[in-house]
């Protein structure tokens, strides 16, 4: 069973901006992967050292709602934080929302997942 937060929803997001996901370790015992789901296609879009230190993320195109998920797996007793920021960027690159970030901790065990969604115009 998987740690799950209640995640992120922005709505109205313009067409054309970008999801950033960037990244951190205190430790390199951990997994990690995003993967996105536009309503036709689900598909990883980056793991490992793509997301952490990153910047990693995808295009959102207009009309769709987009569901990505980031899941983070720690290992060891105690293992590392895993600290990772969601942002979206507009055309020019700059964030047009507030970022959302949170942290997964603990031993090993289950795996940590955050779900964004992303409704855009």
């Amino acid at each position: 069973m998987a740690n799950t937060t209640s995640g992120k929803t922005w709505v109205g997001i313009p067409a054309g901006s970008r999801l950033k996901i960037t990244g951190r370790s205190s430790g390199d015992d951990f997994t990690i992967f995003v993967d996105s789901d536009d309503g036709t296609t689900r598909k990883i879009i980056a793991q490992g050292d793509e997301v952490i230190p990153g910047p990693c993320g995808h295009r959102l195109d207009g009309g769709k709602t987009y569901i990505d998920r980031v899941i983070v797996e720690v290992f060891g007793d105690p293992g590392p934080t895993v600290d990772v920021v969601a942002d979206i960027l507009d055309a020019n690159g700059q964030s047009i929302v507030n970022a959302f970030g949170f942290s997964a901790a603990g031993s090993a065990g289950s795996p940590y997942m955050v779900t964004l969604d992303i409704i855009v115009v």
